[in-house]
């Protein structure tokens, strides 16, 4: 409906050599970025890949067992699933948004194996999304290349307030999904379910 009224404004305003060079323009605009993203996204999977046969994401989820044991109770400690929940937190709180979403989407492909309802989500895919929307930013390249091009005289200062409010942020999102899990109009009652094939 948009581009039906876009082409009649355009045509009653006589620009519609300046919208044809728009659609032209931003149709470039876009390939070029898909084509740089699908080159970040193949080169962090690949790096997954290398992790996974290296078992380096298990090394990090052993590390990190005390936390994720409480956030992810049904997940296995020692499982692939977990070693690439944390993987996925890992590249987001990098700053590797674009490539932090193929980590997450196998993260979450590898957790449906533990999930009793293959039609739902469970708590644990829940309490992930939740975290991956605002996971703790520890560097944040696209913000500080933003205010270097805005020429400020401190680009970098605005890591240490990135840091406070995406963990709030975090603390938050986990509170609530955790929350709303226990209420009884969301609770799911695993026990009465079949495991997941």
């Amino acid at each position: 409906m948009m581009m039906i009224v876009s082409i009649i404004v355009a045509f009653a305003t006589g620009n519609l050599q300046e919208m044809n060079d728009a659609i032209f323009n931003q149709a470039a605009t876009a390939a070029n970025y898909g084509l740089g993203l699908i080159g970040v996204m193949a080169l962090w999977l690949g790096l997954m890949k290398i992790a996974e046969e290296a078992e380096i994401n298990k090394i990090l989820a052993s590390w990190l067992k005390p936390i994720t044991k409480r956030l992810f109770p049904s997940i296995p400690p020692d499982s692939n699933a977990m070693g690439s929940i944390v993987l996925a937190m890992a590249a987001v709180a990098l700053g590797l948004l674009d490539a932090a979403t193929p980590i997450a989407i196998k993260a979450l492909k590898d957790m449906q194996e533990y999930n009793p309802l293959p039609d739902t989500v469970s708590d644990d895919q829940a309490v992930f999304t939740a975290i991956l929307t605002s996971n703790i930013a520890l560097i944040t390249p696209t913000v500080i290349a933003a205010r270097v091009a805005a020429g400020s005289s401190n680009p970098g200062e605005i890591i240490g307030p990135t840091i406070l409010c995406t963990f709030l942020s975090t603390v938050l999102n986990v509170f609530l999904a955790k929350t709303f899990a226990k209420l009884p109009a969301y609770r799911i009652d695993y026990d009465s379910v079949k495991p997941a094939k």
